[in-house]
């Protein structure tokens, strides 16, 4: 029996927070046994992008964006003074 109860179980397994739902954690890791573990919980720290699910984040901070017009920047200003 490991410390969780378990039959031949693993013990304490460290776990962290998947916010995007994209199978990759980030932050804190929570000491879980195997058979306890909430949902939106992995057992890797390898989200660079946390709260994007598909870890494409613009150059203007929009998760998914394709980044500002040609010619604008991310506030739709124009970067030309004619």
């Amino acid at each position: 029996m490991d410390e969780c109860g378990l039959c031949d179980g693993p013990g304490f397994i460290y776990w962290y927070v998947d916010a995007d739902g994209d199978n990759l954690g980030f932050g804190n890791a929570v000491g879980l046994c195997a058979d306890a573990v909430p949902d939106n919980f992995v057992p890797n720290d390898l989200d660079l992008e946390p709260y994007c699910a598909t870890n494409d984040t613009d150059e203007c901070g929009q998760c998914g964006g394709g980044g500002p017009e040609p010619n604008y920047d991310c506030a739709g200003n124009c970067l030309f003074d004619y």
